[in-house]
């Protein structure tokens, strides 16, 4: 869900307060090199232009997240980044194939991104629509931060009969971060259900201590059997900017062979 990438971001300060922004961003498979989404564009994670002001707030022209994207990687203790992670379900129905529509980002998109107001900001996403028959993919989100709290909801519509209701909640205690989110949405009329709730136990000792993360994800499509899936998993980090990463992932299957999954490797971020 989320690859390895590398893209150019850069933020220009203009007269009066303004600011420019660009955004280019590639995502692809560091094991075979290929483009890591089913899709021939080169820059298929992000290609925008916007601007801003800390008055009056942001606006982006171009391909982009939808803003319900991250309220569902709110919820989620390995953000995307794992086999333990909730998966799809989290933002729309679980192994889906066969819509066309179902994406996390949106060419051709606006959006507008508030100023942040007592720790309350507000995104609106909208994009014309690229066929006939089509409304156009709209969206938007809320999110809040303050103190330990962090809470978002989101909305987001692909198409008439496919769209999706994420909301997450994330609390840091006092060595400790609890996770929860739900999801309430339709994929081409078929109405589905996503619960997850997670922790991420940091250790206490060492130059760079590791962390814990735990997961149980609930995910209902109506008229069909739940499905579980329990995840663990731990990142040991060697460096403010390297870790190594683990994971399994449990997933008992009603009339099936249970499916277990196991996550390995490294991960480096860095910056030019």
């Amino acid at each position: 869900m989320s690859a390895s990438h590398l893209g150019f971001r850069s933020t220009e300060t203009l007269d009066s307060g303004w600011l420019a922004h660009v955004d280019l961003e590639h995502g692809f498979a560091v094991d075979t090199g290929k483009s890591a989404d089913k899709c021939a564009d080169f820059f298929d994670r992000a290609a925008n232009v916007g601007l801003s002001n800390r008055l009056w707030g942001r606006v982006d022209l171009g391909r982009q997240d939808q803003p319900a994207w991250h309220v569902a990687l709110l919820a989620d203790p390995w953000a995307g980044n794992a086999v333990a992670s909730p998966g799809d379900g989290n933002y729309y129905l679980a192994a889906s194939s066969l819509n066309p529509a179902l994406r996390s980002r949106t060419d051709d998109a606006i959006t507008y991104t508030s100023p942040e107001v007592a720790g309350v900001t507000i995104q609106v996403q909208g994009a014309a629509p690229l066929h006939p028959n089509s409304t156009g993919e709209h969206g938007w989100a809320i999110s809040y931060r303050g103190g330990g709290l962090a809470a978002a909801v989101g909305w987001q519509r692909w198409r008439s009969d496919t769209e999706a209701l994420p909301m997450a909640v994330v609390y840091t205690f006092d060595h400790w971060r609890g996770y929860a989110g739900l999801t309430l949405g339709r994929d081409m009329g078929k109405d589905f259900r996503n619960l997850f709730v997670g922790a991420a136990i940091p250790e206490r000792s060492g130059p760079h201590p590791g962390e814990w993360r735990f997961g149980l994800n609930l995910h209902r499509i109506d008229g069909q059997p739940s499905q579980r899936k329990f995840s663990a998993g731990h990142v040991r980090p060697f460096s403010k900017r390297t870790a190594l990463q683990m994971e399994l992932s449990v997933e008992p299957r009603p009339g099936a062979a249970t499916q277990a999954r196991l996550g390995f490797g490294i991960r480096h971020a860095f910056t030019l």
